[in-house]
């Protein structure tokens, strides 16, 4: 009958066969070396031997970075000032990452972000310590070719824009003079070639305005055709006009 007590105590209590034994907290950088003045993000990843529930460390900078924003992952920051006490909602998986800090790169030289007193929790509240953390970021000024080479790069940029510039006054310019031969001429064909080349601007208030032009002009070479018209049947000269039409209507 003992026997039989003794098993279903061991069935109704619950033993957590994997209570966490062993973790191990890490870095990962977007960039270890940045230049005076830059900044990167500084992942903090723990990895055990069971899923994660919470961490537990402080950190610090030291050197010539400082750390201009902390945030969590996973679930709530409990702890305050430079302490992270992380609980997570549910069960994390190992390998996860659990805060992430930006670091900055305030002068040349070198800088070490570092976590301390770190601890991590299971499920179960069961809690392993792992050794004090830290890396080292780089801080550097730019080289004299990188200098250069930026130099030239806003050189050209700078040439290509003034020659885009100069090719869209260009093209307005072309547009216009071709305008104001259509607005002398009154043809057909020189407002076709106007219009094509208006047509061809980007859409801008000049672009407007010389379409606008372009009209007026359509209204005149019919009026200049209509008036050729009427020459041929009633006279060739302007004057003669009215007084041939008068005098075929009489």
């Amino acid at each position: 009958m003992k026997k039989i007590l003794f098993l279903l105590l061991i069935l109704l209590v619950p033993i957590n066969v994997f209570a966490i034994s062993n973790a191990a907290v890490s870095f990962s950088a977007g960039n270890q070396t940045l230049l005076v003045g830059g900044s990167t993000n500084v992942m903090v990843k723990v990895s055990a031997d069971t899923s994660i529930q919470g961490v537990d460390f402080t950190y610090s900078s030291s050197g010539v970075i400082s750390i201009t924003s902390a945030k969590t992952n996973f679930g709530t920051n409990y702890g305050s000032g430079n302490r992270f006490i992380l609980a997570s909602g549910s069960a994390v998986n190992s390998g996860s990452t659990f805060a992430t800090f930006t670091v900055k790169c305030n002068s040349q030289g070198t800088g070490t972000i570092s976590l301390n007193n770190i601890t991590v929790s299971d499920a179960d509240s069961n809690t392993v310590s792992d050794s004090n953390r830290s890396m080292n970021i780089t801080c550097r000024v730019k080289t004299q070719a990188e200098i250069d080479a930026e130099n030239k790069a806003r050189e050209e940029a700078e040439a290509k824009a003034k020659a885009e510039a100069e090719e869209r006054e260009k093209v307005l310019n072309d547009a216009t003079d071709a305008v104001k031969l259509a607005e002398e001429n009154l043809t057909d064909d020189d407002y076709t070639t106007a219009l094509k080349l208006v047509n061809e601007l980007p859409d801008s208030d000049s672009k407007t305005s010389l379409l606008n032009r372009l009209e007026e002009v359509k209204i005149q070479i019919r009026i200049k055709k209509a008036v050729e018209e009427a020459k041929a049947e009633c006279g060739n000269s302007s004057s003669d006009i009215v007084d041939n039409c008068s005098s075929k209507s009489n």
